[in-house]
């Protein structure tokens, strides 16, 4: 995420994260969302891209201050966790959050921070040379576990996993003086962090493609041959009967070529259900009727060399 010449990222085996939703409310503001996973261990990138402004970074994650740098002009950085001697360092990793039923079950806890990763940019300037200095680690609180009623349920928060080894501390300190007040920082990021679920929940990313897969009912019943002659002079009225209706679910089936096959297979069956309706009403009007009167110039239709008036009475 790049606000003015700085550009800060959250990085997952040297890769930033896809950042969703980038909002930028004031000109000294930045914010996104980023998808977190449990036991998931993370970096930050920095990246001044000034040729001239040193910047001095406040990192907090979850309300929690666990880093003061001082980033020169054309220079990166990154913060790979906290170091726990001048040997080992403990990396930032993201966790499942622990809710308990209890007012009071941190009281140091920011719950409102719970969930952010927030970098404060202020311009600086060195004062002074560089001195030798004494390694001090740093201290880093856990979360522990917050009160349910925080609606903070399925969220995470940030642990630090397994100690490691690291290249040996080298220290020194350099006076600085800041341009901007402590109250008002030049640049404020913030990476907002939840998992793919409730990103996905809340319209913020969007939820993967379903791949349709035809079911066994609607691969059972092959579409009627509109092309078929009748095969007897018996049923020549149903075959034509067929024909049209079959020539109305081609001319369906190309207006809706694009449709779901579950869709046009329900159109299918609903038409074979009318077929079959009205072939039963042919049936009871032929077993009521004797004989069938016909007309001076009939209809006719050619099944197998033979002429079948279609004439109504």
């Amino acid at each position: 995420m790049l606000l003015g010449d700085f550009e800060i990222s959250v990085q997952v085996a040297d890769k930033p994260l896809a950042e969703y939703n980038v909002d930028q409310p004031t000109a000294r503001e930045k914010s996104c969302y980023i998808s977190s996973q449990a036991g998931m261990a993370f970096k930050i990138g920095y990246n001044n891209r000034s040729r001239s402004q040193a910047y001095r970074s406040e990192l907090y994650l979850d309300g929690r201050m666990v880093s003061c740098r001082i980033i020169d002009p054309q220079r990166s950085d990154s913060i790979l966790g906290m170091r726990v001697s001048e040997t080992q360092r403990q990396p930032f990793v993201f966790a499942i959050l622990q809710l308990v039923d209890d007012v009071h079950p941190n009281s140091s806890v920011d719950t409102e921070a719970l969930g952010t990763i927030e970098a404060r940019l202020y311009r600086t300037s060195y004062v002074g040379r560089r001195k030798p200095a004494k390694y001090e680690p740093r201290t880093f609180e856990n979360i522990g576990s917050v009160n349910e009623r925080s609606k903070k349920a399925g969220g995470h928060c940030v642990i630090l996993g397994e100690a490691v080894q690291a290249p040996h501390a080298t220290t020194s300190e350099r006076s600085f003086k800041d341009i901007d007040s402590a109250d008002r920082p030049y640049h404020t990021l913030r990476f907002r962090y939840r998992s793919e679920d409730i990103l996905q929940a809340q319209g913020i990313i969007p939820l993967p493609k379903k791949v349709f897969h035809p079911t066994t009912s609607s691969r059972k019943r092959a579409a009627p041959d509109v092309e078929a002659e009748p095969t007897s002079s018996k049923n020549a009225n149903n075959e034509v009967l067929d024909h049209r209706v079959s020539k109305k679910a081609k001319i369906k089936a190309e207006l809706s070529d694009d449709s779901d096959v579950e869709v046009l297979q329900n159109q299918l069956d609903s038409m074979e259900d009318n077929i079959a309706e009205i072939r039963k009403k042919i049936g009871r009007k032929r077993a009521a009727k004797s004989a069938v009167k016909r007309e001076h110039s009939p209809i006719t239709l050619h099944a197998k060399g033979e002429v079948i008036d279609l004439t109504s009475d």
